[in-house]
């Protein structure tokens, strides 16, 4: 399974960049996909798949999130239960998955299950999440996601997800750097961002956590002042291809 974001889906777009962000990750995604059908796991509230201007079936664990997709795409999204994705071998083209598997419990399990409803030769194309900076702000968060997520942080680098894929029977055809992502914040608007808790790491954190662990970051963040600092965020984006067989 994954976590399920159905408790946001009504600011999703607001707080993750809405049709914005669509049509940048469509623009990177669309030089790597094949021509044909394409699945994308993870649809959320479908901005990338109508980026995209093409057929799309979108799959996603939480039903909340499928009500704005299904605005976007009709019927051509699908509920999916975590493990078992429900097509036959074989009935896709190309594949792609866009701030998914950081969030997925077992990454191995799901690209054997894309291997199978991938034709042989499709594709399967992965962008990251977008990684921060080395600066100020993240000498501030940083410890602080540590703290709260655990291994979690970097389930969707290249070097870790290359090995369960060849496992499954995906081949690594290329890693490129995304686009970078340009951001302007101020200290005291980052914490206000997190004191509204829309990122999954705040969710279920309870008071005597938030206090030790979250706190002190906020009153870091509101130190730094009014001050505009412009952060340039890093994504990987992973190539991977069924051979054929």
């Amino acid at each position: 399974m994954g976590i399920d974001f159905s408790r946001i889906a009504d600011r999703y777009d607001e707080t993750r960049g809405g049709a914005e962000r669509g049509a940048r990750f469509a623009g990177e995604l669309a030089p790597l996909l094949p021509p044909g059908q394409l699945l994308e796991l993870g649809v959320g509230t479908g901005v990338v798949a109508v980026a995209l201007g093409r057929p799309v079936v979108g799959v996603d664990i939480a039903g909340g999130m499928l009500r704005g997709a299904r605005e976007r795409l009709g019927p051509r999204v699908v509920r999916y239960d975590g493990r078992r994705l429900p097509f036959r071998d074989r009935s896709f083209d190309g594949a792609y998955a866009v701030w998914v598997m950081h969030l997925v419990d077992d990454q191995a399990g799901l690209f054997a299950e894309v291997r199978r409803v991938l034709k042989p030769g499709g594709r399967l194309v992965v962008a990251g999440i977008n990684q921060p900076p080395r600066d100020d702000v993240d000498r501030i968060l940083g410890p602080m996601f540590e703290a709260l997520q655990g291994d979690r942080i970097g389930r969707d680098r290249p070097d870790r997800l290359a090995p369960l894929a060849r496992s499954a029977g995906l081949e690594v055809v290329t890693v490129v750097p995304g686009a970078p992502f340009r951001d302007r914040m101020t200290g005291p608007a980052e914490a206000a961002k997190i004191e509204r808790r829309d990122a999954a790491a705040f969710w279920d954190l309870d008071d005597a956590r938030w206090r030790e662990i979250v706190e002190p970051a906020l009153a870091a963040l509101r130190a730094l002042g009014d001050a505009e600092i412009e952060r340039v965020y890093q994504h990987d984006v992973i190539l991977l291809e069924r051979k054929a067989g």
